[in-house]
């Protein structure tokens, strides 16, 4: 029985889908570096455009590095704050130690080595990699509907989460429109992972905004920290506090119970703490949003 018909539709949509996909990578991108910012995440940082509004809060982008694979796509959320000069992708190696040596290694471990061999051969090893972008996507965060925002990230699931908290920061310092109340809780196993936003908890301190707040939580400290602090020539010490525990949201967040559905919370992180932040959003009447950082 001939039935090729069938295909017919399901291939005309695939083939357009293609040719949209490569008609929206085609925007003018610049690499600036790839630079690894712990001993597993590395930072993909790139010029191009990542205006506010006109970009959606907490969006994403298929990466396509031709030095990687030609053929590869994989999703990466944003992590700078929109309206920056650059736009960066924060990329933790997912690898096993057993697959170091597998010619097969994924995108995250490729990427790793490639950051490695650019710090050997400098800035223009950079400037000649070719990335391609299809995106970004994402459904925007309507700011409005909320008197209080809670942002809640374990681990890399920071980095969605981070622009939201960032971008936000940054319009309500410079004024820009009316924002409501907002929270980020970050839970890493290693207080060393905060870090890699220092940048911005310098700037919340020195110039902090009304009704946001940080709350960083490291769980598996095996030093006795009080505080992130780095030090680097010409700049003053950054003091951010740290709790050595896993925190337990339903105390954390118990206020929120008085919000109802003014309240959202948005969890991006291990399945366990997303659960957990949606059985408390459910059992409070927040609202409740999810990233996914593994697809």
């Amino acid at each position: 029985m001939v039935c090729w018909y069938f295909f017919i539709p399901g291939m005309i949509l695939q083939f357009y889908e293609r040719l949209y996909r490569l008609w929206s990578s085609t925007q003018f991108v610049v690499t600036r570096s790839v630079v690894q910012v712990s001993d597993d995440v590395t930072k993909l940082e790139l010029y191009m455009l990542n205006h506010y509004p006109k970009t959606p809060l907490g969006a994403f982008c298929f990466i396509n590095i031709p030095a990687i694979s030609p053929f590869q796509w994989h999703p990466f959320s944003m992590s700078n704050p929109l309206n920056h000069n650059t736009t960066d992708f924060l990329v933790k190696d997912m690898s096993d130690t057993q697959f170091a040596m597998s010619p097969f290694q994924p995108f995250s471990r490729r990427l790793k080595q490639l950051a490695a061999l650019g710090e050997k051969q400098g800035s223009q090893f950079f400037s000649q990699l070719t990335v391609n972008v299809d995106g970004p996507y994402g459904s925007d965060l309507d700011l409005l509907a909320y008197d209080r925002i809670v942002l809640v990230a374990g681990g890399i699931g920071i980095t969605p989460l981070h622009n939201v908290f960032a971008t936000v920061f940054n319009e309500a310092k410079a004024s820009f429109g009316q924002f409501p109340s907002m929270e980020l809780v970050w839970i890493a196993r290693n207080p060393d992972m905060f870090n890699m936003y220092i940048e911005t908890f310098k700037q919340f301190k020195a110039e902090g905004v009304p009704n946001m707040k940080i709350s960083l939580f490291a769980t598996r400290s095996t030093i006795h920290k009080e505080s992130v602090q780095v030090r680097e020539a010409g700049l003053e010490d950054v003091d951010i506090p740290v709790s050595n525990r896993k925190p337990d949201l339903s105390v954390e967040l118990r206020y929120l119970e008085t919000l109802g559905s003014r309240a959202l919370i948005y969890a991006c992180g291990p399945e366990l703490l997303v659960d957990s932040c949606r059985t408390l959003a459910h059992r409070n009447g927040n609202h409740f949003k999810r990233e996914t950082f593994i697809f």
